[in-house]
């Protein structure tokens, strides 16, 4: 909050309203910042000599009110009066002081330029005459004397060192002002002769002198000094030594530096740096016609085949068209290339998007080919991230044209990032600091990734410069490589309002799309997709002017993928919600396309990926555009109207029924006796039964379908969950499974709830043996539940007392004694007794009061005891008034509770100020931590050990270690954008170790774990964040979506996470993964590329790294089996693979071998139990494309290569038991058929050329045996990834690389249901139970869908904890999914409805109310849920 009183009094640029005597109060206390001015001299300014008798609480009350507007810590109070503490750069004397300094330190060092440029700045912060609110006060005009000779210097100073830096002629009118304001300054008038002969007016310098020896012998009877004298020598004889330096050229007034964006062709004279690799690449293109720069991201790939090779080409009269693929790179290919004459050099840039961004695969097949055929006929050029080179390995043709002309692109050498900051600097007549390059390079080199980082450090530095020097001052201020990305996207978000924020986040989110292995790929929009309405429009030029975001040819992208790596905030953004990213995303897509498709309702979403979205929508608020909405609100009306329709239907059959029931009564009573009739009445009676009992089902699927829909949506965790597992009870379907799901997927860490009385929670502690749970009410009352059973089992509520309130801070007022000894709680204030100890079995007080306290009322804000169970803490506030809460003092009290003997008090020490905050000990008790601020202390001395004042905190905790201290809660009033953040400090020490950067709002308390491995953090969003301590990384992240307040402790072996909100229910929550739906056998490690593969009966699963990119990386491929269930390795020698297919292999039957083929046409067989090789044999003289083991016994194997032949091979030998069958295409994928003699083979996909792409929609029934196809036929799909046979014989399952399952019946080749979207992304795993009668598919989005094996009914889909690639199959039990994610987690799923309620059953701890049975289900009879 910066202050200005060189002129009339300021705050931030405005009067801020400022009361007459609160900018009086504030004027004196500034004319000597830091200096304490007493209450009477404050007195005397404002009222003279008779001041009031209420004068000290005027005053009292004027700095109250300037706390508020300036921060609580910018006035401090002492016993001697006030004392203003600003930070000095918030006060202009203080800016303007420093800077005059400064200016004669430059001076002094030659530095005359800069010197001028500092100077005119800080001269601009004079606005009037300064301390005009205290004029009379004889203090403040000693001080307005002061600062105005330092005026008068700093502008003498000015002209001085213009005319020092040639700039003679813009400060000849300056000097000429300055004589004329103070005649009687020698010094000025040396200047303006100085400056009038500079620019050729010798004879104007000697009168100027001549004026001034009249002036002093008239006004002072005096001669000019000796230095005058001087000077008018000098003059006359021209000295060369009085000519000012050669003006310099003026400075480009554009910045030389790209920011973030590469150097495209146009930029090339200002490209440096990569002359070397320009020359190889050029000589790389003459000879081979293909240049493939291939590196990380940010290494200046884009820089170099733009700026480098392309525009090297176009000088020598070359023509170059320059791409990038984006979503649809065949339109972007066939709007830059002619349609006839000479093709150009075509330029390929980030040609990562055709994998990253295109989803179609075959326009991807479709525009790699162009790519190979224009490098037949001219210069192709393309940039490629490193990490996408294994993507090409699927397409060899491609591979090959690029392997000649590869072009590995490094980081750039000391001498080549010199020639990279000054060589650009040069030619816009700038000039670089020394010491500048040197930091730069230092920090660059050996960072290849940092390119774009140091082009942006070197704009914002620019921005910063003091007239034509790049500073290192400028460099610090803009946030060094390390934050100037992060500090200038945090500048733009600074200037919005809170309305534009929430705009400004789904922006920038669109524009980043989460990889499949979550990283952020930038995504190049159409701006009319972008563009939600004039405020998006308005927010895109901001971030194009920032240098953050291009927006060329109605494209919009972010300036570089380096910004959502640099930037914490937006990468916070991706992390909070990376499924809603892909829901986002998929919205984005479908939306456009049913608008292009004129908006068919075929297109729109439906069941449970419409209430995600819809969910989605209700909790992200995100901003939508108008084809966005209008296609959810489109899908909404749908699915409403069908519901309804069902409803009615129901309606109207009832209605029916009842008529004709009408109808039958009165026909029997006027027929009676007649036989015949009566027969006919019976028969329509019996119709009618069945009708009404049809009519009153719908009625129940329509019921059951409202309930599921509504628990998807619903954010109350228990009623989310009862009405869940009520629709599947009431009708037992594809959507009620699903819908069960759903609901449990939201909390999946979530195990048990224990219903509780509903009381605002404001703490909560565990006992050691995991059996009781206590918590604590915001009145006070403290109440224990046994985990156990789930009942209560004590309660204690403290004597009632006249004026008492609720804790209404976030404070921790109860604390268990390790142990379980005691439980000391703080009681509702106020209170002569503020800590009562009670004990734990029963809640009653203990009898054992605390010594020290006076009878002063009281609260206790924080209690808590060391680990060692003989010390005790509690901060005590006390009350100024008695009843209100103007806590007027306090203190920290540690006890000795040692037991055995009773509390003795071990130290009391005052609070500096009666602010809340937290108090806590060390293990040992020895000694005691404060939070506001953050500060240790001595127990046996009180002395202090250390403190970091510029760290306030509400809340504290220490590791159990006693090594590092946890701060959370930072005060409001010294915040800043790390609020959110949690702060670790060495307790030793008090040093920084971390900042665990926010993911929610408001966090409100944290404590670590009992081994200290991690920690827990509550947040005002109702929100749980767990810690890993070592590393700083989230581990788990626990939606509460609950009300009031929330509390939060880890079980005694921080297995589990409890908590207890407003809600009337305390949680258990899984910490380990075992204990869920989806439990987690091996945890996973990370994410690494490659083939993973589970076998069947899920005890151990093939993983094959590095295989798809054998082409280019000579490196030996990782081979190893790896154990299910206790994650050891098993490795083989995968050495001689070479390039195997892209089906990765097969397991036989019983999951004990393996088989892998290669692009050589060999087979080899692994034992998975000791990694040796069984068998290896060419079969073939193509590539292999598949491989599957047959029959139940594994006895033979099919091999399917890309000339179109399958082969039925023996297993043991790999001889071929009968002749291969031709099926006149490349065979993509094939299942063999467990009778030993049959394959279902999917016909097309793979290459047939380098050149020619064949669709893949084709399928054929072979039989091996009698060499023949039995059948063909065609899919309703596009691009199969995936078959696989039916244990039975009867049904074939496939899925596809669009994320559809779907099955086929071989002996009919019909299709038995229509293809069903089930995964984002293509599926790669795809498996029946032994028994046939449930499929499992897995795809690339790390979800499992199940299906019903005989009708292809989807049963539900369940997502693994971080939706990585995963393969899934069937245990032995026919109904346990085993899962085996890339990031190697192992997973098992136990698919039971039976089992899947019993646990949602647990998680709701509950049973629907009747008042809530009748709000979602009418008048329908009551029934038990759980």
């Amino acid at each position: 909050m910066g202050i200005a009183v060189l002129g009339p009094l300021t705050i931030e640029g405005e009067w801020k309203n400022l009361a007459r005597r609160d900018r009086i109060v504030l004027a004196a206390l500034a004319v000597h910042p830091g200096e304490v001015v007493s209450a009477g001299v404050l007195a005397d300014v404002l009222w003279g000599e008779r001041p009031p008798a209420s004068a000290a609480k005027v005053i009292q009350g004027c700095v109250v009110r300037l706390r508020k507007l300036l921060g609580s810590h910018s006035i401090e109070t002492s016993p001697d009066g006030y004392r203003l503490t600003v930070p000095h750069d918030q006060l202009d004397t203080q800016r303007f002081e420093r800077a005059v300094g400064r200016a004669g330190v430059l001076l002094a060092d030659g530095d005359a330029e800069r010197a001028a440029v500092v100077l005119a700045d800080v001269l601009t912060l004079w606005r009037g005459t300064p301390f005009e609110e205290v004029a009379e006060w004889d203090t403040a005009r000693i001080e307005l004397a002061r600062l105005t000779e330092l005026r008068h210097v700093a502008e003498e100073l000015y002209v001085e060192s213009s005319l020092r830096s040639g700039g003679q002629k813009g400060v000849l009118a300056k000097a000429q002002a300055l004589t004329a304001e103070a005649p009687l300054r020698e010094r000025r008038w040396a200047l303006l002769a100085t400056a009038q002969y500079q620019t050729g007016r010798q004879g104007e310098a000697l009168e100027t002198l001549r004026r001034l020896r009249v002036v002093l012998d008239r006004e002072l009877g005096l001669d000019p000094s000796p230095e005058i004298d001087a000077l008018e020598q000098a003059i006359l004889r021209q000295d060369p030594a009085l000519l000012g330096p050669a003006a310099l050229p003026e400075p480009s007034a554009s910045c030389p530096y790209q920011g973030l964006k590469p150097y495209d062709v146009d930029d090339a004279e200002l490209f440096f740096g990569r002359d070397t690799e320009v020359a190889a690449g050029l000589r790389k293109l003459s000879d081979r016609s293909v240049l493939a720069v291939v590196g990380p991201s940010g290494c200046g790939k884009s820089s170099l085949i733009r700026a480098g090779v392309a525009a090297t080409l176009q000088r020598d009269g070359g023509r170059i068209v320059t791409i990038t693929p984006g979503l649809h790179p065949m339109q972007a290919l066939a709007a830059a290339l002619p349609g006839e004459g000479q093709l150009p050099t075509l330029v390929v840039d980030q040609c990562e998007e055709v994998f990253s961004l295109c989803q179609d695969v075959t326009e991807r097949q479709a525009f790699l080919a162009r790519l190979n055929d224009h490098a037949t006929s001219a210069p192709l050029i393309l940039s490629l991230r490193a990490d996408r080179l294994a993507d090409i390995a699927s397409h060899p043709g491609f591979a090959r044209s690029l392997e000649d002309g590869l072009h590995l692109l490094t980081g750039m050498s000391d001498v080549e990032l010199r020639s990279a900051i000054t060589e650009p600097a040069r030619l816009a007549s700038l000039v670089v600091e020394p010491g500048l390059v040197d930091l730069l390079v230092g920090e660059v080199a050996g960072r290849p990734g940092a390119l774009p980082l140091m082009s942006h450090v070197l704009a914002e530095t620019w921005q910063r410069r003091e007239g034509r020097t790049l500073t290192v001052a400028g460099y610090r201020a803009s946030g060094g490589i390390q934050g100037a990305v992060a500090q200038s996207a945090e500048q733009v978000y600074a200037q919005l309002t809170p309305e534009q924020r929430p705009l400004f986040r789904a922006l920038l989110l669109r524009l980043v799309t989460p990889g499949p292995d979550g990283e952020p790929v930038r995504s190049r929009l159409p701006r009319r997709t972008v563009v939600t309405g004039p405020e998006s429009d308005m927010l895109i030029d901001l971030l194009v002017g920032a240098r953050l975001v291009t927006s060329d040819d109605g494209v919009v992208e972010l300036a570089h993928e380096a910004l959502a790596r640099a930037w914490p905030r937006l990468r916070s953004w991706l992390d909070d919600d990376l499924e809603g990213q892909r829901i986002f995303h998929h919205l984005t897509q479908v939306a456009d396309s049913w608008d292009s498709l004129e908006r068919p309702e075929s297109e729109l979403y439906r069941g449970v990926r419409l209430a995600k979205a819809m969910q989605w929508r209700d909790e992200a608020r995100p901003d939508l555009t108008d084809t966005e909405r209008e296609f959810l609100a489109a899908s909404e009306r749908l699915s409403v109207a069908e519901l309804r329709a069902a409803e009615e239907q129901a309606r109207h059959q009832i209605r029916v029924n009842r008529r004709l029931r009408t109808a039958l009564g009165t026909a029997a009573f006027l027929l009676v006796g007649a036989l015949i009739a009566g027969f006919l009445a019976a028969g329509q009676a019996k119709r009618a039964d069945r009708q009404a009992f049809a009519a009153g089902q719908a009625a129940v699927v329509a019921d059951a379908g409202r309930a599921g829909a509504k628990a998807v949506v619903e954010t109350d965790i228990d009623t989310s969950l009862l009405l869940a597992i009520a629709a599947v009870r009431m009708n037992d379907s594809p959507e009620s499974r699903s819908n069960l799901l759903a609901a449990i997927a939201k909390h999946p860490q979530l195990t048990r709830s224990i219903v509780t009385e509903q009381v605002d929670s404001y703490g909560l502690e565990v006992s050691s043996d995991g059996r009781r749970a206590f918590i604590f009410a915001a009145s006070g009352h403290v109440l224990s539940y046994d985990l156990t059973t789930g009942t209560p089992v004590a309660s204690y509520k403290p004597p009632n007392r006249s004026g008492g309130a609720d804790h209404l801070d976030f404070l921790d007022p109860m604390a268990l004694s390790p142990g379980d000894r005691e439980l000391a709680v703080g009681t509702p204030p106020p209170t002569n007794e503020p800590v009562v100890l009670l004990d734990p079995a029963t809640l009653k007080p203990t009898g054992r009061r605390l010594p020290g306290l006076t009878k002063a009322p009281a609260r206790a804000t924080h209690v808590g005891y060391s680990h060692d169970g003989r010390s005790l803490v509690a901060v005590i506030q006390y009350y100024g008034n008695g009843v209100t809460n103007d806590f007027s003092s306090g203190a920290v009290f540690i006890w000795d509770v040692s037991p055995g003997r009773a509390p003795s008090v071990r130290r009391i020490v005052p609070l500096a100020a009666a602010s809340v905050q937290d108090a806590v000990l060390s293990p040992a008790g020895d000694r005691f931590y404060l939070s506001k601020p953050a500060s240790a202390y001595d127990v046996a001395t009180g002395k202090q050990l250390w403190s970091r004042p510029e760290f306030v905190f509400t809340q504290a905790d220490v590791a159990p270690d006693g090594k590092t201290l946890l701060f959370i809660g930072e005060a409001r009033d010294t915040s800043g954008p790390d609020y959110d953040d949690v702060l670790l400090l060495n307790a030793a020490t008090g040093a920084t170790v971390r900042r665990l950067e926010g993911q929610g709002a408001n966090p409100l308390n944290a404590r670590f774990s009992h081994d200290g491995k991690s920690l827990a953090w509550v947040g005002a969003d109702y929100r749980v964040t767990v810690w890993d301590t070592a590393t700083g990384a989230p581990l788990e992240d626990i939606p509460i979506s609950e009300r009031d307040t929330l509390t939060a402790a880890f079980g005694p072996r921080d297995d589990k996470l409890y908590t207890s909100a407003g809600d009337s229910a305390l949680r258990s929550w899984d910490l380990t993964g075992s204990n869920r739906l989806l439990s987690e056998q091996t945890a996973p490690p990370g994410f690494a590329y490659g083939c993973r593969f589970i076998a069947p009966g899920g005890r151990r699963y093939f993983r094959l790294l590095n295989f798809d990119a054998a082409y280019l990386d000579p490196g030996v491929p990782a081979g190893v089996f790896v154990d299910t269930a206790t994650g050891k390795l098993v490795r083989f020698d995968a050495s001689d693979l070479g390039d195997t297919t892209n089906s990765c292999g097969t397991w036989n039957p019983g999951g004990d071998r393996f088989a892998i083929g290669n692009v050589a046409g060999t087979v080899f067989v692994e034992d998975a139990r000791t990694g040796r090789q069984l068998a290896k044999r060419k079969v073939t003289a193509a590539k292999i494309q598949d491989l599957d083991y047959s029959g139940r016994d594994g006895s033979r194997l099919v091999v399917g290569d890309a000339s179109g032949l399958a082969t039925l091979l023996d297993a043991g030998t790999l001889r071929p038991v009968s002749k291969p069958v031709q099926v006149g295409g490349p065979i993509a994928w094939l299942s063999a058929s467990p009778d030993n003699r049959s394959a279902f083979l999917v016909i097309g996909g793979r290459s047939i050329s380098d050149r020619l792409d064949v669709p893949s929609d084709r399928w054929a029934l072979v039989d091996l045996v009698a060499g023949r196809v039995v059948r063909r036929g065609t899919f309703p799909m596009r691009v199969p990834s995936i078959v696989a046979f039916a244990p039975d014989g009867t049904r074939v399952a496939v899925g596809s690389e669009k994320g559809e399952v779907l099955i086929v019946d071989p002996a009919t080749g019909e299709n038995i249901a229509t293809p069903r979207i089930v995964h984002q992304g293509w599926v790669n795993g795809i498996a029946f139970s032994p028994d046939s009668s449930l499929l499992v598919s897995s795809g690339w989005d790390g979800g499992i869908g199940l299906f019903d094996g005989k009708t292809a009914a989807l049963l539900g889909t369940i997502m693994t904890p971080n939706q990585q690639l995963v393969t899934a199959d069937f245990l032995p039990d026919g109904r346990t999914v085993a899962i085996a994610a890339y990031d190697d987690g192992v997973y098992h799923w136990d698919t039971r409805l039976a089992h899947t309620i019993e646990m949602a059953c647990r998680m709701a701890g509950r049973d629907l109310t009747a008042a809530e049975w009748k709000e979602n289900f009418g008048e329908r009879p009551y029934r038990k849920t759980c």
